[in-house]
């Protein structure tokens, strides 16, 4: 952000955070290109049966919400499309895999109708955990960091208030530099190297403003991938394909991930914080925050209690069968234009994980060509 708290992430391959936002973007795109059916996306305010093919458990739900889901599911019990689509056609019934996850999503609506009066209780990560088949026997918890649920409203636990939200926010901005230097960079270009699990790392470059706008471009081997958002409404476009306007879900996460990039967005964009229980990350200790806004999941913030800079960062994208989670640790943070800036950040979904690192960074201005709709886009394809 100016502790660009970029972010550049995917899922299957995306990233995301302070300068990285721009990723998760990009990310986003490279599923897009590889994975999503071709419909005519464009359709805002319509249905998902208005756009997609064959449409029959999640009918009534927004067409802009289906990909997302499909993602949550994915996600869930570890598996990709072609576990219950065939391959270039989405809409056929040929596997029995999809009959049962038509049932299983039944099920689960029946659950919370039934029992915890139409609340999103149980999801289909409540029994699979990211396996196919869920485990009727317990097992051994494994060790080590895993993203986590935000707590319930209704059960909450109330935390020792050892200090106040604005204090550690007041704290956090006085360790990034100041408020009044932080104010003074209102756009960030990064270039640098983003590892995604292959043999070898990619380049990518990010352009971001305080306003939300954002591109971002990451060099595959197909092509270039590209992201733009202008603070609104965002297209994702892979090598080979016209661009696609984002879903609802990632714009959402777009926009969260532009507030990492600028952190005194944060008191703007929230209108409540939370302190909840100190907790350790990558061995140190941290304080932590719940930052809420109307009509969204909320969103954690870790602040190293040593440094006072932020270090992780965890949120949610809704879905109408549960919530994807995005968790963004900034590993290595560095000084530029007089404020601190992250500098290498990993970002973890549950089926991916990229690491990211600056190679080059400034904070002059941005042409206003870069956050242009793309000239052909793949409603217009249609």
């Amino acid at each position: 952000m100016k502790v660009w708290l970029r972010r550049l992430g995917g899922f299957r391959g995306r990233a995301v955070i302070a300068g990285a936002a721009i990723v998760f973007s990009l990310a986003a795109v490279v599923v897009a290109g590889a994975q999503q059916p071709k419909a005519a996306e464009a359709a805002k305010g319509k249905l998902a049966e208005e756009v997609y093919k064959n449409i029959k458990s999640l009918k009534g739900q927004p067409a802009s919400q289906l990909i997302p889901t499909m993602q949550f599911m994915s996600s869930s019990l570890g598996v990709s499309c072609s576990f219950c689509h065939e391959d270039n056609a989405f809409e056929k019934d040929t596997k029995d895999e999809k009959t049962t996850a038509r049932e299983m999503i039944a099920m689960q609506e029946g659950i919370n109708k039934g029992h915890f009066k139409g609340k999103r209780e149980v999801t289909c990560n409540s029994c699979h955990h990211g396996a196919q088949h869920p485990a009727a026997v317990p097992t051994v918890p494994e060790l080590g960091a895993a993203i986590v649920e935000p707590e319930h409203e209704h059960g909450a636990h109330k935390a020792p208030q050892v200090a106040t939200p604005a204090e550690y926010l007041d704290e956090y901005y006085k360790a990034a530099g100041g408020e009044a230097e932080l104010a003074k960079v209102t756009s960030r270009t990064e270039k640098g190297l983003v590892s995604m699990g292959g043999p070898e790392a990619v380049k990518f470059e990010s352009y971001t403003r305080a306003n939300g706008e954002r591109a971002a471009l990451l060099a595959l081997k197909q092509g270039t991938a590209t992201t733009v958002f202008d603070g609104h409404t965002g297209w994702l476009a892979y090598p080979g394909r016209h661009a696609r306007e984002m879903s609802t879900g990632e714009a959402e996460a777009t926009r969260v991930e532009s507030d990492f990039e600028f952190p005194l967005n944060f008191k703007k964009r929230y209108a409540q914080f939370r302190v909840g229980r100190p907790e350790t990350v990558n061995g140190k200790p941290v304080n932590v925050l719940s930052a809420s806004r109307a009509g969204e999941p909320p969103v954690r913030l870790y602040f190293d209690q040593g440094t006072k800079l932020l270090v992780r960062v965890v949120y949610y994208v809704e879905t109408p069968l549960g919530r994807n989670p995005t968790q963004i640790d900034v590993t290595e943070y560095g000084k530029a234009g007089g404020v601190m800036v992250p500098m290498k950040w990993v970002v973890t979904r549950p089926s991916s994980r990229a690491t990211y690192a600056v190679e080059s960074g400034d904070s002059s201005a941005i042409e206003d060509s870069r956050f242009e709709k793309p000239a052909t886009t793949e409603a217009a394809a249609h």
